[in-house]
């Protein structure tokens, strides 16, 4: 009973519960509460929490990490890209134009540089270097490959054999039995039909006993021209003639009948009133006089053609020229221009001259536009 260890007083309550730990008094908590969310950590252990360590950015140390591995590979490329500068291969140079002209025999021919039209010849163009195939048509069709070398200029000099079709020429007189000869060769006897002549001017004689006229006629490719000259004695003290004075071609018709054009010379008609169509159907042109022949008397018929529209534009631009005179500079627009074929030419000091041959009309207007830098 000695050895049987006292109560501790201070152990025990007088419900007989252990007093070891003194009891905290904690304040009421809602329901929906955490509890121990409310509790340090002192709380939890019975003891003084350990002092809490500092905690690191994880943001800010990422950051630490990859900037200095994005530079350094931002200083390796730039330093790949300054030796393939300096290294690598060489940068193309500019492209330097060549220049070609041409020129045909006779002038006029349509120039079509790989499939494109770029006018009638004498003709200068800027072309890319290389193998360019040039077409040419006037009255015949010719194909040709140039080679163009950079700054270079290469010159085209091109015949163009005559393959126009023949004419014909219809030759009457009153009386008729005159004989007919054609540029000194004798062909016939009056009424004579004439066929396979070229186009263009010829010399008739007319010889009819001691009476002999001579008269230029022009001969139109697959036209007939009509002469008709009076050589008798009573009809010719009753015959005057005609001349036609126009910058262009003019056909010349009384009625249905083509008696000449405006290149042949004179034209015999009977004396008294004729009325007269003149024509020209590429400019879309034809006028009408009626006319007071005179016999033994030559009558000049003056025709003054009206005007028709030039448009004119060129990159960069163009100081710009007609027949040799100059007309101002690019963009021109509704410049009047008298009827027919014109040359036009365009300048400027720092690239190649352009040159085209228009024909001005009624019925449409010349528009003109250049690039001359190629």
């Amino acid at each position: 009973m000695e050895n049987q260890p006292k109560p501790d007083k201070r152990t025990l309550e007088p419900d007989g519960l252990p007093a070891s730990q003194p009891w905290r008094v904690v304040e009421a908590i809602e329901p929906e509460e955490d509890v121990l969310s409310r509790l340090t950590a002192e709380d939890e252990a019975g003891e003084p929490a350990p002092p809490e360590s500092p905690r690191r950015n994880p943001t800010a140390a990422t950051f630490r990490r990859v900037v200095p591995a994005v530079l350094a590979l931002a200083a390796v490329a730039a330093a790949a890209g300054l030796v393939w500068y300096v290294y690598g291969p060489a940068r193309s140079p500019a492209i330097v134009n060549g220049t070609l002209f041409i020129e045909t025999r006779p002038a006029g021919a349509i120039v079509t540089i790989d499939g494109k039209v770029q006018g009638a010849a004498p003709l200068t163009v800027s072309l890319l270097p290389g193998r360019h195939v040039v077409e040419l048509a006037g009255t015949t069709k010719r194909e040709l490959t140039v080679t163009i070398d950079p700054g270079a200029r290469v010159s085209q000099y091109i015949e163009m054999p005559d393959g126009q079709p023949a004419g014909r020429l219809l030759v009457e007189t009153r009386p008729p039995g005159a004989q007919v000869a054609i540029d000194g060769s004798v062909r016939g006897l009056t009424p004579l039909e004439i066929e396979g002549l070229k186009p263009g001017p010829h010399v008739v004689t007319l010889r009819n006993g001691s009476a002999t006229v001579t008269q230029t006629v022009t001969v139109q490719a697959g036209t007939p021209v009509s002469l008709v000259v009076p050589l008798g004695a009573a009809e010719a003290a009753r015959s005057g003639w005609v001349i036609v004075a126009c910058p262009v071609v003019l056909e010349v018709f009384e009625g249905e009948r083509l008696l000449g054009t405006s290149r042949s010379g004179q034209i015999a008609l009977l004396a008294g009133r004729h009325d007269l169509r003149l024509a020209n159907k590429e400019v879309g042109f034809e006028t009408t006089r009626l006319v007071q022949v005179v016999s033994g008397r030559t009558l000049e018929v003056a025709i003054d053609l009206p005007n028709g529209a030039l448009f004119v534009n060129a990159v960069p631009w163009a100081e710009v020229f007609v027949d040799g005179s100059k007309i101002g500079e690019t963009p021109i627009a509704n410049h009047a221009l008298r009827l027919g074929p014109h040359e036009i030419v365009l300048r400027n000091p720092r690239f190649a001259e352009q040159r085209r041959t228009v024909v001005v009309s009624l019925t449409t207007p010349v528009r003109i536009g250049v690039d001359l830098r190629k």
